[in-house]
């Protein structure tokens, strides 16, 4: 069965970094942008099977920071380049309480009728 999504509108303040090692933490990230100046609102690392997949999501205060942020593309960080882009938003997995109820399960008498007419049918074909 398909995950039901949510879609996302992109946000000014969110700037998506790519080529991070996979041994770079969310504070370690932080304190990478601190150091060249930014104070950051958050950074989330995403995760793949348990491991880092190598890119994040940095918010910054405001739109403003971000555009300044994005500057620093293609900047060495822990021997690699990285690339920075503005948030385009996407989809997300749903909240656990938002996703659509599953149907009920019809009963097998249901789906063959009371009489059990689906079953004589089937024995006749073979």
């Amino acid at each position: 069965m398909a995950e039901e999504k949510v879609v996302e509108a992109a946000d000014p303040t969110k700037v998506y970094v790519a080529n991070l090692a996979w041994a770079v933490s969310e504070e370690e990230l932080s304190a990478f942008f601190a150091g060249k100046g930014f104070k950051l609102a958050s950074a989330t690392i995403f995760m793949r099977r348990g491991r880092s997949a190598g890119s994040a999501l940095i918010q910054c205060a405001s739109a403003a920071d971000a555009e300044k942020v994005l500057s620093l593309n293609e900047t060495e960080y822990e021997g690699r380049a990285l690339t920075l882009r503005a948030d385009r938003g996407g989809t997300k997995p749903a909240p656990a309480g938002e996703k659509k109820a599953k149907k009920p399960r019809k009963e097998k008498a249901e789906k063959d009728g009371e009489d059990g007419e689906a079953g004589e049918k089937k024995k006749k074909k073979k």
